[in-house]
């Protein structure tokens, strides 16, 4: 995170965002050969948005490819949506060739009710901070019924984010069995080579 806020403050987040599209792409193919309902998902900056280049580089990337524009899916942070017409723009531009568009660290920032119904996302991610207070009596932990709720009225898919205990992996389980959950609890980040054998593992 600390060199993705010194990329973007230096003005050069938009080439550290196409080389990790680049190289993600590359060493995945073979998941998604394998799998075609596997999903990769890519954080964006602020200045991704209005940057033409991305799109270029999708088109090249994916034309003729065995990757689908649903096999990539697009997490925006809530600060990237801070000027509307541009994100509107973005968004729509993305889930329009096929791509799912969430917003990322939701509850943190800008995001109300009718700015989340104006950027017409496709699902918002739950920020960790209020995954840490679930099982104890903090005012945090009242909140997540509340989010939930705005996502169901919504219709928007839900990623909870840093799960890391049981109690609050078991939180999750009784609610939308479409809802998807991410965190230590689960397993730790690897690299690509690690993820190519899970796969084929779980593929058996």
């Amino acid at each position: 995170e600390t060199i993705v806020a010194l990329a973007d403050a230096e003005g050069f987040v938009s080439e550290i965002t196409r080389f990790v599209l680049t190289r993600s792409l590359e060493e995945l193919r073979e998941v998604f050969e394998n799998d075609p309902d596997f999903q990769l998902s890519l954080n964006l900056a602020p200045p991704d948005l209005a940057d033409p280049r991305l799109l270029l580089l999708l088109d090249e990337k994916l034309d003729g490819s065995s990757i689908c524009a649903r096999n990539v899916a697009f997490e925006l942070p809530e600060r990237a949506t801070f000027d509307r017409e541009v994100a509107i723009s973005a968004i729509r531009r993305l889930r329009d060739r096929g791509h799912a568009v969430y917003i990322d660290d939701f509850g943190s920032g800008y995001s109300n009710l009718t700015y989340l119904t104006e950027l017409n996302v496709d699902g918002i991610k739950i920020n960790r901070s209020f995954i840490g207070t679930i099982g104890t009596q903090s005012v945090t932990a009242s909140i997540v019924p509340q989010i939930l709720a705005v996502a169901q009225a919504l219709d928007l898919k839900v990623v909870v984010q840093g799960i890391e205990r049981e109690e609050q992996a078991d939180y999750f389980r009784s609610g939308d069995p479409h809802m998807l959950a991410q965190g230590w609890f689960f397993g730790l980040p690897v690299p690509a080579r690690s993820l190519l054998f899970l796969c084929a593992e779980k593929a058996e």
